[in-house]
């Protein structure tokens, strides 16, 4: 388990916690809690970039800054493609950007916080791969909350919307996928396989 008290753009009074691949190529979760006894938030997103346990990034902060406007206790994330990279343009040329144990993370979340508040913010780079069916069929049953939806009739992300926009619930224009072209995969230089862990031993790096 990576923790400790995040750096670049640290705030006051928070733990942090990220839990990585043993490679380091996937991030499954990543968590802020500065009030335990408030409610819990939830938010799934494209892919990790930068952030971890022990480090914030532009997304990040602004994703505890909405929480913590709307009176929440603490932040969960989760991704539609657990691969770590700044560079969406990166992402697409990775053999498995998705990750092996991505959607275990996910249900496994879920279960653990039937209560917190689900905030869906993937942005258009969602429907690549149909990646946004394969989670929202995953979340069947809970209730979703965005930011508004994209022109697309996706979940708005959160670094491409005003700091007042308020959280709503979702209602979808489409269900379908909405047919972004998919890339050509290939594996990225210098970069390692990174086998899948054990379901009963979930990959949390130190």
């Amino acid at each position: 388990m990576e923790q400790g008290r995040a750096s670049n753009g640290a705030f006051t009074n928070t733990t942090a916690h990220a839990a990585f691949s043993p490679c380091g190529q996937y991030r499954w979760w990543l968590e802020r809690l500065w009030q335990p006894a408030a409610p819990r938030l939830l938010f799934i997103g494209l892919n990790p970039s930068r952030a971890g346990g022990q480090r914030n990034d532009p997304t990040l902060r602004r994703l505890v800054g909405f929480a913590q406007r709307w009176g929440y206790g603490s932040l969960e994330v989760l991704n539609l493609f657990a691969r770590v990279s700044p560079s969406p343009p990166v992402l697409r040329r990775v053999a498995d950007p998705v990750g092996a144990d991505t959607d275990d993370w996910i249900r496994r979340r879920l279960a653990a916080q039937p209560e917190a508040t689900l905030w869906l913010g993937w942005g258009n780079q969602g429907a690549w791969r149909r990646r946004d069916q394969g989670v929202l069929a995953l979340v069947q049953g809970r209730g979703l909350w965005a930011l508004g939806l994209t022109a697309a009739g996706q979940p708005r992300h959160p670094l491409y919307v005003a700091s007042d926009v308020a959280l709503q619930p979702l209602t979808w224009r489409n269900q379908q996928t909405l047919g972004h072209p998919v890339g050509t995969s290939v594996s990225l230089p210098g970069a390692p396989p990174c086998p899948a862990s054990p379901a009963a031993m979930p990959c949390i790096c130190i």
